[in-house]
């Protein structure tokens, strides 16, 4: 997951524009439409339409699932994205191909996981209709297939390593509400088998949401057999701040994100 350069994280943002339309994410080798016009505003369904008729670069195009668009985000800029190669659209959000899990069942809300690129950032998953009409930035990446299972492997006692990210998670929560700089220093004293540990960024944290969890129990929404400790409500403190000055948060409950939270739980990372 690309991470703000200023985070002085892991994998910070790194594109190059193809000048012909596109823009490769060199971190994620996910190929990006680069524009996005007002012209661009469908309901759901119509988004995915347009973008697997687009033409563009002779390249087979798609609308991103929720973790591919929020690849973009930069959560600690107002613009929510790299504006030297994306002019994030304005007015409306951004969808992404993933529908809320709930959806499932037909008689509730028939929502879909969108993104809000020029207020902050960041994700909703309670009021994003699958009838509204948002904007569509298209993707060109191989086909989302099922994560590979296992999806975590035991690399030591009360840690796993996500075989996608190839991210090392402390299972264990640190379940005291704190705020986000005490949250980054427990994670620095941590120690956790003589390894050094930090806070993840907003984004880090977002790729262990899981976005199909049982329809009978959908929070928390993470694996919660490797996690078992994860609240089915409850916010979690990244390093990724507003502009400096507001710490992001998220919650399991279906992964929506915060950024005014002063307080919440800490999960750390490797």
């Amino acid at each position: 997951m690309p991470n703000p350069p200023s985070a002085k994280l892991p994998n910070p943002f790194s594109y190059s524009d193809r000048g012909d339309g596109t823009v490769v994410d060199n971190v994620t080798g996910l190929v990006w439409q680069k524009a996005v016009t007002a012209s661009q505003a469908y309901t759901w369904t119509a988004a995915q339409a347009y973008c697997s008729s687009l033409t563009l670069a002779g390249l087979t195009w798609r609308l991103p699932t929720r973790i591919q668009l929020l690849s973009l985000v930069d959560p600690s800029t107002g613009a929510a994205m790299d504006t030297t190669y994306f002019a994030p659209p304005g007015g409306k959000y951004t969808w992404s191909s993933t529908p809320w899990v709930v959806s499932q069942i037909s008689t509730k809300p028939q929502d879909a996981w969108m993104v809000n690129f020029g207020g902050g950032g960041g994700l909703t998953s309670n009021a994003a209709a699958q009838s509204a009409v948002e904007y569509a930035r298209c993707v060109s990446s191989p086909v989302a297939t099922p994560l590979p299972d296992p999806h975590y492997l035991q690399v030591a006692v009360g840690e796993v390593q996500d075989v996608e990210t190839k991210l090392v998670w402390a299972q264990a929560s640190h379940a005291t509400a704190v705020s986000q700089a005490a949250a980054s220093a427990f994670c620095a004293s941590l120690g956790l088998n003589g390894h050094t540990w930090r806070l993840p960024s907003l984004g880090e944290l977002s790729t262990l949401v899981d976005d199909n969890p049982n329809i009978a129990k959908v929070s928390p929404a993470i694996d919660a057999c490797v996690f078992a400790d994860t609240p089915a409500n409850q916010y979690y403190m990244s390093s990724s701040s507003l502009s400096g000055t507001s710490p992001w948060a998220l919650n399991y409950e279906d992964g929506f994100t915060d950024h005014s939270q002063t307080a919440g739980y800490v999960r750390c990372v490797r």
